[in-house]
Formats: structure tokens, sequence, C-alpha cells
């Protein structure tokens, strides 16, 4: 974390860095994450859910790789600067079921519904950004 979690800065323990970046990049377009998050949220408690939202420092050096493209990339300028905020949806167990990037200048509630979508008969706890 020291280094803000550089791939060349990865343990050589995993491999080399080139190596498992072109993994992780070829897992993502394929969708393996999504099927991976999918997997370990199947059994959930759903009895009472948490949404919440966070916001994350993109490094200057994150924009313009290609032009106008940083709100697809959920890249936005905020108070904080340059900015992404990850919404998500976690079971009372604290297991996470649903997450959304947006630029960091996104209101929370304007996700809400589409983190709860499908959700019927449970508690739902939110802190004061989703009132």
């Amino acid at each position: 974390m020291r280094t803000g979690a550089q791939w060349l800065e990865l343990s050589p323990l995993y491999g080399n860095y080139k190596t498992v970046h072109k993994r992780f990049l070829a897992w993502s377009k394929k969708g393996i994450w999504n099927d991976i998050l999918s997997y370990c949220s199947k059994d959930y408690d759903g009895e009472s859910f948490i949404m919440d939202g966070s916001i994350i420092r993109a490094h200057a050096c994150a924009s313009g790789y290609q032009k106008n493209q940083q709100e697809e990339q959920a890249l936005g300028r905020s108070k904080g600067g340059f900015t992404t905020k990850i919404h998500a949806l976690v079971d009372a167990l604290g297991n996470p079921l649903r997450f959304i990037l947006t630029p960091g200048q996104a209101s929370e509630v304007k996700q809400a519904p589409e983190l709860i979508k499908g959700i019927t008969d449970a508690n739902i706890l939110g802190d004061k950004a989703f009132d």
C-alpha cells in the first residue's frame, strides 16, 4: 500500500508483474471477476443489507489515456480532486453483493435504486447520504 499498489511492486512470489497484469486484464474482459463476485454472493444473509459509498483518489496520470473517456472510466473531479466513487451493497455479514463505480462527484442517493433492485422484505441500512 505504501507504493500505491503499482504492478511493478508486486511480489515476485506471484511471478512476473507483466504476466499478472495481462491475466488481470484478460479476466476483466471475460467477466471472470463478476463471476467470482456472483459465486461468492450466492449464499447471503437476506434479512438485512447495508449500502454505502466511498471515494478513491486517482493518480493524476489516470486521466487522459484516451480523450473524453473519464466518465466511462468512472473518473471525475470532486472536492478531493480526481476521484472515483465506489457504491457498495453488502449483506449483514459484510459479504459484498453488488457495487457500482461512478465518477467522484456522483451522488450516492442516485445509485441506491440500482443497488437495491430486486430486494424485497428486508432491512436496508444506509448513512445520511441515502436520505
